[in-house]
């Protein structure tokens, strides 16, 4: 009856190392040492003797009664993490006993120890391997433990006179890390801990420069390594700078910008290309708002280009001309831009073709541009009352004349009235100075062969018998400082006009405002003995007219909305025309009339010429209007 069999398994890591089986009563009984890959079946160890080994006292290791342990090792498992849980080794004593193998830990080496049976006999050992195994031998050792090796001081299962490291449960020799210090490699580099300045990080086993986890590479090769280089890729600089990693902090022409925030990195003065860009100064010397750069005239404050005078001269035409002054050799003269003969101011003309100009030329024939005498044109026939136009037209000769002065005359009885209007060119000043005569005055110098018109209106008497009648003047010529005339001519033309018998009463006349303005649209009647006998409007120029063929007295009366009305009266004695006039002191008056209507009638009062001209009652006449307006 075999007794029971106590298994105690005991596996101890040697980190790829051979347990040595030396010391105190260890007795190597077979091993095989190859290095052999194996599997799957079995395989024995070799080397037993023949007949067994037997335990207990028989043998003088130790004295009888003391433990003997058998021992079974597997050396150098490949792979060293794994554990080779198909593997089962086996001792053969008084049958079969089965050890199957638990954990293996790096190292490689399984030792398995079998406490009892030590008065058995040992005939065989073998591994069944259920799979492939790399190992490097197994040995089988039989050792009874003494009083000097038989103690486990550390409990890891081999005894102390196996254990290279008696005091260190985890270790069986020292290995690399010594006694008491795993020969751990926990970040799996080939370098154990112990040695290992960074043991989690498998690319270093010394901190250098970066420290444990931080490569020590200097990947722009500048001497920095990238952990205290800022710039790992710009072998030029370790710090960003002002410019940033790649780019230098460069300051090129020194104006303390950098060249990376310099937008002309190359000129000291600007660091942006502004107007006129970098190395052109962005100034506005004649400070006409337009820089340098861009003004061809960079002094003249008035031209940003020399124009056709160029710099510092005007492109002006002060003539307008269409030359302008700096090629104008008159530039205050429109007709001319050289000064030629007569100068500027004065055409270089000859009137009279004779090859010399005007201006030097003292007498012009001037006949082919019209009456060199003075020539009058008047009317074939008028009737009595009626008023009519007479034209007077003649022909400078000389333009160094002092004075022209005109005169014509129209028959006894008829008056004449004029203005410096009526002439053209505008004379200096007219009167009458008796109401049939008209007095013209110009004063010189005028062009050569200027040609003078004179229109001015004569009024034949309400009674003019029928018949011809004469008018009669004369032009004279003044040259200083002589005060007779230089010459005379008699004003030729049309001498008469034949006044024919009347046919009917004609009452005419124009209706304005007392300031002169033109009164449009105004009711006019016609009374006889206070009966209405006839009403008109004016036209839009203000004229009115009644015609009927009896003779007596009669009143016309003139109103319109907004004015106060107007009346005056009139005889008439014979079949004729008769002129009645609202104007001036019977012009209308506004019903409220404005403070400046008021003094525009202040100044005629003062300044006006007739029939404008108001008298001092009519003026008070419209400030009682003003004062006490119709509402």
């Amino acid at each position: 009856m075999k007794k029971a069999l106590a298994l105690v398994l005991v596996l101890v890591l040697a980190l790829g190392l051979v347990i040595p089986h030396v010391g105190c009563g260890v007795q190597d009984i077979g091993d095989q040492t190859a290095m052999t890959t194996a599997g799957p079946g079995r395989i024995d160890v070799d080397n037993i003797p023949g007949g067994g080994v037997t335990g207990g006292t028989d043998h003088d290791f130790c004295e009888a009664g003391e433990p003997y342990e058998w021992h079974f090792l597997i050396n150098d498992l490949d792979p060293k993490e794994a554990a080779p849980a198909y593997m089962t080794a086996v001792f053969a004593v008084e049958g079969e006993v089965s050890i199957p193998l638990e954990t293996v830990t790096g190292g490689g080496v399984a030792h398995y120890t079998v406490a009892g049976y030590l008065d058995a006999t040992l005939v065989g050992a073998y591994a069944y391997l259920e799979e492939p195994v790399t190992y490097n031998g197994f040995i089988l050792s039989h050792a009874p433990c003494d009083d000097d090796c038989g103690d486990d001081s550390d409990g890891d299962g081999v005894p102390d006179c196996n254990d290279g490291c008696p005091n260190d449960p985890n270790k069986t020799e020292p290995g690399v890390c010594g006694c008491g210090v795993a020969d751990t490699d926990t970040d799996g580099d080939g370098t154990e801990d112990c040695n290992d300045g960074c043991p989690t990080d498998p690319n270093k086993a010394d901190p250098g420069v970066c420290g444990c986890g931080t490569p020590d590479g200097d990947t722009d090769n500048d001497g920095t390594p990238d952990c205290n280089d800022e710039c790992p890729t710009d072998a030029n600089k370790t710090d960003p700078g002002v410019c940033g990693c790649g780019t230098p902090d460069d300051d090129t022409d020194n104006d303390g910008t950098p060249d990376c925030s310099d937008g002309c990195p190359t000129d000291p003065d600007k660091i942006d290309p502004g107007v006129c860009g970098c190395g052109v100064a962005d100034t506005d010397t004649d400070g006409d708002g337009t820089l340098d750069c861009n003004d061809q005239c960079p002094n003249d404050p008035s031209k940003t280009e020399p124009g056709d005078c160029g710099c510092g001269v005007a492109d002006t035409d002060s003539d307008g001309d269409g030359t302008l002054d700096c090629n104008d050799g008159c530039p205050n003269d429109p007709n001319k831009t050289e000064p030629g003969v007569c100068g500027c101011g004065v055409a270089d003309t000859d009137t009279d073709g004779d090859g010399t100009p005007d201006c030097n030329d003292s007498i012009l024939d001037c006949s082919d541009l019209g009456p060199g005498e003075p020539t009058r044109t008047l009317p074939d026939q008028v009737l009595p009352g009626e008023r009519f136009q007479v034209t007077v037209v003649f022909t400078a000769p000389y333009d160094g004349f002092h004075a022209i002065a005109l005169t014509d005359v129209a028959p006894d009885g008829w008056d004449v009235s004029v203005n410096v209007a009526s002439a053209d060119p505008e004379a200096t000043a007219v009167h009458t100075p008796t109401a049939e005569t008209a007095a013209y005055v110009w004063y010189g110098p005028y062009d050569v062969c200027v040609v003078f018109t004179t229109v001015y209106e004569v009024g034949v008497q309400v009674n003019a018998e029928p018949g011809t009648y004469t008018f009669g003047g004369i032009l004279k010529y003044y040259i200083e400082p002589h005060p007779a005339p230089a010459y005379e001519q008699e004003v030729t033309g049309d001498m008469q006009v034949r006044v024919e018998e009347g046919e009917t009463v004609k009452i005419e006349g124009v209706a304005k405002e007392v300031d002169g303005a033109i009164l449009s649209g105004a009711a006019v009647v016609l009374y006889q003995n206070g009966e209405a006998i006839g009403n008109v409007v004016s036209d839009e120029s203000g004229n009115y007219g009644f015609e009927f063929s009896e003779l007596g007295d009669y009143e016309v009366m003139v109103s319109k909305a907004g004015f106060r009305g107007e009346t005056q009266s009139i005889s008439v004695a014979a079949l004729a025309i008769y002129t009645l006039d609202f104007v001036g002191a019977h012009g209308l008056i506004p019903d409220a009339p404005s403070m400046s209507y008021v003094l525009a009638c202040i100044s005629l009062w003062k300044f006006g010429e007739p029939p404008l001209q108001l008298s001092t009652s009519r003026v008070l006449d419209v400030t009682s209007a003003w004062t006490y307006p119709i509402t």
